[in-house]
């Protein structure tokens, strides 16, 4: 046999017809039987696909709780979920042209309650994020991304790849070879790094990944300033936090006075007055579009009662993850 496993020849084994007969001796019901095809492992090549077939190599799986960008959609999982990411080579073995783009390929993830999960239907070029969509020449190969939505907690022990329906699929086991989430996405209750936080524990001077936003956390602390035309009422000070905000989405996003759902609580737990966002100098909120790749610092103003200990400062944008940062030593 070939180096490059040839599941075509496989599959019509598989699928050959039974000796007359033998359909009374072997009953078979009716979605009892698993598709055709073979166990495959990462980094070993696989011949897919019976008009037009395609080498195929699984070459990573990892778990992110960070964006995906695909072209121009942005893929961000919520805060009850999270993504499982493949990096892929697919590689042209015919003696022609073979196109290549989002559906040359069906790829499903199978989470840890056997439930199917597809990908997210595109598929971008491994380091640049460009939208597959090519002529693959005679022997040419390259490198492709994807992702699939999968629950927050828990394993996704299998990934299945199609090429044509009845050809056979690859069944890839992942529960050893996926790499886990990291600090400080990770859940620590799961010691196996399948299972994301909700609320991200964050610290300043860090950036993190929020839905189309990356958000650094410069500065916390109190101000006796006017800000915004306006004091702070009798018996209160303004909260100052100073983030830096940068766009990573392909295209221009917004940036408003609830963009992040900024929140401040209190050792108790209860939300204190959010009062305004603010340009870095000046007066006046930002209410403007961010383009591609650009850096914005904006200032979050929030009242704080006089002797009120603080707890956390909470940014979330959308329904992404939220992060958190412990604010309880800003007296």
């Amino acid at each position: 046999m070939n180096k490059i496993t040839r599941l075509t020849v496989l599959t019509l084994a598989l699928l050959s017809p039974a000796v007359p007969g033998s359909l009374a001796q072997t009953p078979i019901l009716q979605g009892t039987v698993p598709l055709a095809g073979v166990a495959a492992v990462p980094r070993q090549p696989y011949t897919i696909g019976r008009t037009s077939p395609l080498n195929f190599t699984l070459l990573k799986a990892e778990f992110s709780v960070s964006r995906v960008v695909i072209g121009k959609e942005v893929v961000t999982p919520q805060a009850d979920q999270k993504l499982l990411v493949l990096t892929f080579r697919v590689a042209n073995p015919q003696k022609k042209d073979a196109y290549f783009n989002s559906q040359s390929l069906t790829i499903t993830g199978v989470d840890a309650q056997n439930t199917n999960r597809p990908s997210v239907g595109s598929v971008g070029r491994a380091g640049t994020g460009e939208l597959a969509g090519l002529q693959l020449k005679p022997s040419q190969a390259l490198e492709f991304v994807t992702a699939i939505v999968v629950p927050a907690r828990g394993p996704v022990p299998k990934v299945i790849v199609e090429r044509e329906s009845g050809t056979g699929v690859l069944r890839y086991d992942l529960r050893k070879v996926t790499t886990p989430l990291a600090a400080p996405y990770a859940d620590p209750a799961d010691t196996t790094g399948t299972s994301a936080r909700s609320a991200v524990p964050a610290v300043p001077g860090r950036s993190y990944p929020l839905e189309n936003f990356d958000l650094r956390l410069e500065t916390v602390a109190f101000s006796d300033e006017v800000l915004d035309g306006r004091a702070a009422r009798s018996g209160s000070r303004y909260l100052v936090a100073t983030v830096v905000l940068n766009n990573q989405a392909p295209h221009e996003r917004y940036l408003g006075l609830q963009t992040f759902m900024p929140e401040i609580l209190d050792a108790d737990g209860e939300r204190l007055r959010y009062v305004t966002v603010l340009k870095a100098r000046g007066e006046g909120g930002p209410n403007l579009q961010i383009a591609p790749a650009t850096e914005y610092r904006a200032r979050y103003v929030f009242e704080v009662p006089d002797g009120t200990p603080l707890r956390t400062l909470v940014f979330q944008e959308g329904r992404a993850h939220a992060l958190h940062f412990d604010v309880s030593a800003v007296k």
